[in-house]
């Protein structure tokens, strides 16, 4: 902790840089005031975490001072990673020639309690609560009015939904000051928001009935129809899953990427509002703003863990760290919808399938999963990661696997529409940020009345639209140089991992 003080003006600078979990301390020099005066510590985090931040008054006076928050002898106070505050101590009453000597010794802690954040829309604040008690830590203003739905992205920053007229998405600080806005005027009543480990976001639209996914930016990706699903608050967990609150019917309902209702529960309480998963615990928070308004910890079948007050009436939007969210086993890279048709192993010593994609983070892969259907029994099923190279003009696999993993063929189903299965790789191996790789599929024991079929959205309907690869297929079990490429079309794929 880098200390710069001025006297006799008694205003101390404080930088907090040490960022150990444990207390730096400061002495200032022994003060002898005859005159009432106060001290101004200006303290600046610079740690990549939140501190506590506070002081201790070392020796007993008479009359007792009345310090920050009104404690006699010890005050703290958040400091947000980056941010900083004035904390002024005031003493009224000076201090008299009987005292010999007075001193402060102020210092920081690393925050490690684990936060919720929720938004209310009746008073327009931002609270960070503590989990465990709910207790207020902080909270802010939000800008405009009715901030309904709230995520935090990655770089502690975070997006607002605001239900006002004419429905603007919001990028703010960890403080609260406006980075970004912009309106959303292809959603008629836009209520939850959540940021996907892929750096998009996904809003839902209450009003039509729909999910949409969009940039940080605001625009147009793509959307579905849930139609007779209301959504209100929505989450994307770690797996890939929405998550999505219907405050008309009082329910959670479990969402695919491609619309498809997995699972549903009733919620304690009624009138469910905003909801938010933890990839640490599996849980779900859940803000209900109905006659008592609570935030409740549920498990994802709905059983209640704890619950406690909220901070005020009207509980709306919650959320939690980034890394909360996303910790361990995480989607990245995907394309999940609108298949359309697929693509077939039959000859399992000469058929090989491909898809390439782009990560858009350096991470570990560990796992992917493809919607594959069987006719007869294939046998084994082999999958690899790639590299790549240039295949006329695009980038198609090469013939060398950096990582495998193997799944039963014969225990796939047999209806057409598909199941996602998951494949495990032998070894993680680390994807870097903005470079081509590719998925390979091999199926040794294949042959015409036993076949491996792998989903696909192609020129046979609407065309593939995965940004960061395409399809592939060799004609040579997947040799260098072997495989052809279909810019228009595009697997079924999810690829998961870790940073």
């Amino acid at each position: 902790m880098a200390v710069d003080e001025t006297w006799p003006n008694i205003s101390i600078s404080v930088i907090v840089e040490g960022c150990a979990d444990v207390s730096d301390v400061y002495y200032p020099p022994t003060i002898q005031a005859n005159e009432p005066f106060s001290i101004t510590y200006t303290v600046t985090n610079n740690c990549n975490t939140d501190v506590f931040w506070g002081g201790l008054y070392e020796t007993p006076i008479t009359p007792p001072i009345t310090p920050y928050g009104g404690v006699t002898t010890y005050w703290t106070e958040e400091i947000t990673s980056g941010g900083h505050k004035d904390v002024t101590i005031y003493f009224p009453m000076g201090i008299t020639d009987s005292i010999s000597g007075y001193e402060i010794r102020v210092g920081h802690q690393v925050y490690s309690v684990s936060k919720l954040y929720v938004a209310d829309d009746a008073v327009d604040r931002l609270y960070t609560l503590q989990q465990n008690n709910g207790l207020i830590i902080t909270y802010f203003t939000c800008p405009d009015t009715w901030p309904i739905g709230i995520t935090k992205a990655q770089d502690g920053t975070f997006y607002t939904i605001d239900h006002n007229y004419p429905h603007k998405l919001y990028h703010i600080s960890a403080l609260g000051a406006v980075l970004g806005s912009t309106t959303l005027p292809f959603m008629d009543s836009p209520y939850g928001v959540a940021i996907g480990s892929d750096g998009y976001l996904w809003v839902s639209d209450e009003g039509t009935n729909r999910i949409l996914k969009i940039t940080t930016d605001g625009n147009y990706v793509r959307s579905f129809d849930i139609d007779p699903i209301c959504p209100y608050g929505l989450d994307i967990d770690k797996d890939g899953y929405l998550w999505v609150a219907d405050s008309a019917d009082d329910k959670v309902y479990k969402i695919h990427q491609d619309g498809t209702v997995l699972a549903s529960f009733s919620t304690p309480g009624g009138s469910p509002y905003g909801l938010v998963s933890s990839g640490v615990t599996n849980n779900i928070w859940l803000t209900n703003a109905g006659a008592s308004p609570t935030i409740y910890q549920l498990t994802k079948t709905g059983t209640v863990i704890s619950s406690f007050p909220a901070p005020n009436n009207a509980p709306r939007g919650i959320t939690l760290d980034y890394n909360e969210r996303f910790a361990g086993n995480v989607l990245y890279e995907s394309y999940n919808y609108d298949d359309d048709g697929y693509d077939v192993i039959a000859s399992g010593l000469e058929d090989a399938l491909g898809q390439t994609f782009t990560p858009t983070t350096s991470h570990y892969i560990n796992s992917i999963k493809l919607k594959l259907y069987k006719e007869g029994n294939p046998g084994p099923v082999i999958a690899s990661i790639r590299n790549t190279e240039d295949s006329g003009g695009n980038l198609g696999p090469t013939g060398t696997a950096l990582t495998t993993g193997t799944t039963d063929g014969n225990t796939l189903t047999t209806n057409e529409a598909g199941e996602w299965r998951t494949i495990t790789f032998n070894n993680p191996v680390f994807l870097q940020q903005n470079t081509t790789y590719a998925i390979a599929l091999q199926t040794p024991s294949a042959n015409s009345s036993n076949t491996l079929n792998w989903r696909l959205n192609g020129p046979a309907g609407t065309i593939g639209t995965y940004w960061g690869g395409m399809y592939w297929y060799s004609w040579d079990y997947g040799a260098s140089g072997s495989w052809i490429g279909n810019p228009w079309t595009d697997f079924m794929f999810e690829e998961y991992g870790y940073q």
